[in-house]
């Protein structure tokens, strides 16, 4: 009899609870197929929280996730409180009380995209391949390092020494490079040619840090030359590790690479209970019920499964379901294509979840 994994269950706000269902009901088919058990906590956070108790993020909240396994958070900012109000009810401010309290410091961001022709940058290549990367950045130091409650200040956009402590360079690295550690073992620090002190620091560390990981294989760019990656060929990628602010940049271009924002999955990790959460948000309004894709929670949920319970059969069930039904043609309003046949969130979440019970009907192997 498997351990029980205790999830803290966020709908949140707007679709929130929409893409939520959908992703407990992918968990629980995956329990008996690779011996999992999961005992699922829901918690109240966001504006829905604020009607309810007064607070967007209650203490009872804090609590049930400190003593949980993992967090998944559906959405957080709904209506008016999304751009005015009180500052605690803003959703960057509810996500900054979230994560400070696990004392998340690294944000994951995954790319995937299979079945890829190389097409830009005069790439000759005709045979397709999978894209598969994470961007990796700081949360702490550098961008984000505004107290007041009402903001968090774009302070920089450098590598500078001053705006970062080597402690927080340390730990990041080490999680980046005990991600790389289990994926394909590639790690590219992206920097800024602006910054050469702050490089060479960003560097030494690494190196440093990177003796406890020798199967992991190192180099460094700038920002210009992985952008020319990303465009020419982004299939090398591994994880890509920056500070905030050249990460913000790194993900808007990666944003190419996909076919929509409905799609990508994120984490905040650090030394506390890691937070998995779609890259979208809750949605303006109430009668958007049904428009948002599914995927990028689906996607999360593979993420935790990843990289909190380490169980990568179940994940890569999630992700190659997801494949097989976009390469039938299926697609949601948000996808980029417009090709291809389109379908209400619902019915994706149902094509997902009948090829995974298909797949399932096969000789399975627990891990």
């Amino acid at each position: 009899m498997p351990s029980k994994k205790k999830i803290a269950v966020l709908p949140g706000d707007g679709v929130g609870p929409e893409i939520m269902e959908h992703s407990i009901k992918l968990l629980e088919a995956l329990q008996e197929p690779f011996d999992l058990a999961f005992e699922f906590k829901e918690c109240l956070i966001g504006d829905v929280a604020r009607k309810k108790t007064g607070k967007a993020i209650p203490e009872e909240t804090l609590k049930e996730c400190a003593k949980a396994d993992a967090i998944l958070l559906g959405a957080v900012g709904c209506g008016d409180n999304k751009e005015q109000g009180a500052a605690d009810l803003r959703p960057q401010t509810v996500l900054r009380q979230l994560r400070t309290a696990q004392d998340a410091y690294c944000n994951l961001r995954s790319f995937q995209a299979a079945n890829v022709r190389p097409s830009r940058g005069g790439i000759q290549d005709t045979a397709v391949r999978h894209i598969d990367f994470v961007v990796i950045r700081g949360m702490r130091d550098g961008l984000y390092i505004g107290e007041e409650d009402d903001q968090l200040e774009l302070q920089a956009n450098s590598m500078d020494d001053e705006l970062f402590s080597e402690d927080e360079i340390a730990r990041l690295a080490r999680k980046a490079l005990q991600l790389a550690k289990i994926r394909k073992r590639k790690m590219t620090l992206v920097y800024d040619k602006r910054s050469e002190d702050g490089l060479y620091n960003w560097k030494k560390i690494l190196e440093k840090e990177a003796e406890k990981f020798p199967q992991v294989k190192l180099r460094a760019m700038s920002m210009n030359e992985c952008f020319k990656l990303l465009d020419n060929d982004p299939f090398d990628l591994d994880v890509v590790l920056t500070e905030s602010g050249f990460g913000n940049g790194v993900n808007h271009a990666a944003r190419a690479l996909v076919a929509s924002d409905g799609v990508l999955a994120s984490a905040c990790l650090g030394d506390g209970v890691s937070i998995y959460q779609p890259v979208h948000g809750a949605g303006e309004l109430a009668e958007e019920i049904n428009w948002i894709n599914p995927i990028a929670m689906m996607n999360s949920v593979a993420l935790m499964l990843h990289y909190s319970f380490h169980r990568s059969l179940a994940a890569q069930n999630i992700e190659e379901a997801i494949t097989a039904v976009l390469a039938r043609g299926y697609r949601t309003e948000d996808f980029t294509d417009e090709n291809g046949i389109l379908i209400q969130a619902d019915e994706m979440a149902t094509h997902i979840m009948e090829e995974i019970s298909h797949c399932l009907q096969g000789p399975l192997m627990t891990a």
